[in-house]
């Protein structure tokens, strides 16, 4: 009997403790590049809560980067990229992932040229 009320006061708390999807985590980032080098920091931070890991596909071909609980990033592009589409994928204990996918400028076509770029993408 003991085991069994255990069990549903773990349940119970579980249930809880895990928000409903109304009270979902958010995934954001905010980018900046260097326009000469193609040198991109990424910041996390503005996601909800305590994210565990964070989840970086860069959109160049290069391998989805694992980062656990540092919202910070940085990736090189290699000329002549422009843009590329950026995804970050937040992971929270006991609910999941959650994402989110923006095109970024790397490097100004536009004159007159510009050293850095940076957004926010939420």
């Amino acid at each position: 009997m003991m085991k069994h009320l255990a069990l549903l006061t773990f349940l119970f708390t579980f249930a809880l403790m895990t928000p409903s999807s109304a009270e979902a985590q958010a995934a954001c980032f905010d980018w900046t590049c260097n326009t000469a080098t193609g040198q991109c920091t990424f910041d996390a931070s503005c996601s909800d809560d305590t994210p565990l890991n964070f989840r970086w596909t860069y959109g160049d071909g290069s391998p989805t980067e694992s980062i656990w609980q540092s919202p910070l990033a940085s990736h090189t592009y290699a000329a002549p990229t422009a843009t590329a589409t950026v995804t970050l994928s937040v992971g929270y204990l006991f609910i999941g992932y959650y994402d989110v996918t923006c095109l970024i400028r790397i490097r100004n076509v536009i004159s007159p040229p510009v050293a850095f770029m940076s957004g926010t993408c939420s």
